[in-house]
């Protein structure tokens, strides 16, 4: 389940404030989990976390889900680097709170439409998932149904990383979008890397922990 070198994000709530950070499991033992410092997600600032204090720890494992569990820091060690450590809870309090194949956010990325008979054109996305998206065409535009297209997407992370990934994929359909005069198409992912996957999963998860702060305000 856990291995030395797996990324975790840990998510802090304070007052009406949510911080998250991103850390490295170090060491694995039975109970407990010894973590880098972690870094703050927004500022870069490495975080001294309390002992005592309460976390949600978020991570993707290797079938692509993203799990959370609650977790509270327990202390420190000094090993070549210094770590802290905190608590590993029984797996039936682990909580799936995404799976690759069924999320989908409504979410604007800046998109690079080349299809193989027309003339590429950007667009936007008017939702994404790590399966697949639909994007707005513009005016002037055209998408062919069931033909296959380039699709070049640019991410912003919440770390401020701008990430250009291209993948292949097929026009499901072309529909109505706000009128009939502008449409929308619905694209599936053809022959994916996982690493642009996991991209995406953790794009789509960055974007679900904004939505819940925004909420909170």
């Amino acid at each position: 389940m856990f291995k030395e070198g797996m990324v975790l994000t840990l998510t802090v709530k304070k007052d009406r404030e949510i911080d998250e950070h991103r850390c490295k499991i170090q060491i694995v033992k039975a109970e407990e989990l010894l973590v880098d410092y972690p870094i703050h997600m927004k500022t870069g600032i490495t975080a001294f976390l309390l002992n005592g204090t309460k976390m949600e720890v978020s991570y993707v494992a290797e079938d692509g889900n993203v799990y959370e569990f609650p977790s509270t820091v327990v202390g420190r060690v000094k090993q070549n680097i210094p770590l802290i450590k905190i608590t590993r809870p029984e797996v039936q309090i682990f909580k799936k709170i995404q799976r690759r194949e069924y999320v989908r956010i409504e979410n604007s990325v800046d998109v690079a439409i080349h299809p193989q008979q027309l003339a590429p054109f950007v667009a936007t996305t008017h939702d994404i998932s790590a399966g697949g998206c639909s994007i707005n065409i513009p005016l002037g535009k055209k998408l062919l149904g069931d033909s296959n297209i380039t699709i070049w997407f640019t991410f912003t992370m919440n770390s401020g990383e701008i990430i250009h990934l291209k993948i292949e994929g097929t026009v499901i359909r072309v529909f109505d979008g706000v009128d009939e005069k502008r449409k929308r198409a619905s694209i599936q992912f053809l022959n994916m890397k996982e690493s642009d996957r996991d991209i995406i999963i953790k794009y789509c998860f960055e974007q679900q922990i904004n939505s819940k702060r925004k909420s909170l305000y």
